[in-house]
């Protein structure tokens, strides 16, 4: 009797493990600056397709790109178009810039010198004595190069300090190797918790979603400005981060080594048509972005038929 149940249980086992093996998965890896709304985007859509199973990642972008050419990656999010240029034609056929961002300073109540800093005097709050600021690391985060980008920004468009000192030279003399953090998220609890950072330079929808106060820059430094590109570009970092300032344009694509390319392309079909835009919509922090539709694509001719049909729909 023992052994036909232990049978039995084992053959009720192995069915219910081939029942969670039916389900399809798409793997995403995309900027932690999207997290709230793909979380939401992914939770509206298992609800319609409990079929299917989204499972998502979120990492500097360009650890995102590194992941995505070791490990199974059906869809690539990234928060720099330019990172899924760089892996044309090898791993992706088409990029599709969907929304676009700025950068702002994030700090609390409890920030040194909170009730002072503007957009005009920013900098010279920043490298007081006692004040820590931090961002996130340039070589995985474009979120930490556009810092760095933003900064000699600010250099062209204020000059020089009223001491004579230059911006960015200043801001990079000021900060300390343990206020550059592997991420974003890191930095925002810091900030929220006053737990040693006073100011972080992020995107301006995180600090949106984290409820913390926010410097909005000028545009001349937000790089928030598709007709400031030409601007932008005079700022450039170079090895190993070798990046020229541009708008920051977020864009995705389905890469060429995705093993559930009808699945994703239903994914990206619902996340780019107008149910998952009234969703990005009805999220607090995407009116920081400015959702592009119709996407821009650098190669429509080789998007899948059934995605081009909704990137190009104008309802």
């Amino acid at each position: 009797m023992k052994k036909w149940l232990s049978i039995a249980l084992a053959a009720a086992f192995a069915a219910g493990l081939a029942g969670c093996g039916s389900k399809k998965q798409v793997i995403i890896f995309h900027a932690d600056a999207l997290t709230v709304p793909m979380n939401q985007i992914i939770a509206a859509y298992q609800r319609l397709h409990p079929d299917v199973e989204i499972h998502a990642e979120a990492k500097g972008s360009v650890l995102c790109a590194q992941t995505a050419r070791q490990r199974d990656c059906d869809i690539l999010m990234v928060a720099d178009a330019r990172i899924i240029e760089q892996m044309q034609p090898q791993y992706a056929e088409w990029n599709a810039i969907f929304t676009t961002n700025e950068m702002v300073i994030a700090y609390s109540q409890k920030s040194k010198h909170a009730a002072e800093i503007n957009e005009q005097n920013w900098y010279e709050v920043l490298t007081r004595p006692g004040v820590v600021f931090g961002h996130s690391n340039p070589e995985h985060d474009p979120c930490g190069y556009w810092t760095l980008i933003m900064w000699k920004l600010a250099d062209l468009h204020y000059g020089p300090m009223a001491d004579g000192r230059i911006i960015s030279e200043t801001l990079a003399a000021a900060r300390t190797p343990e206020s550059i953090k592997s991420d974003t998220h890191i930095m925002l609890n810091l900030v929220d918790s006053s737990a040693g950072m006073d100011y972080c330079f992020v995107y301006k929808n995180q600090a949106v979603e984290q409820n913390l106060k926010i410097v909005e820059l000028p545009k001349e430094i937000n790089l928030s400005d598709p007709d400031l590109g030409d601007f932008y570009g005079r700022a450039s970092l170079p090895e190993p981060i070798n990046r020229t300032g541009a708008p920051i344009a977020f864009s995705l694509t389905l890469l060429k080594k995705a093993r559930e390319p009808e699945e994703a392309v239903k994914f990206l079909s619902y996340m780019l048509g107008p149910d998952g835009r009234k969703v990005l919509r009805g999220n607090k922090a995407m009116a920081s972005f400015n959702i592009v539709h119709p996407p821009i694509v650098d190669h429509p001719n080789k998007v899948p038929a059934a995605l081009k049909a909704v990137m190009f729909d104008e309802k």
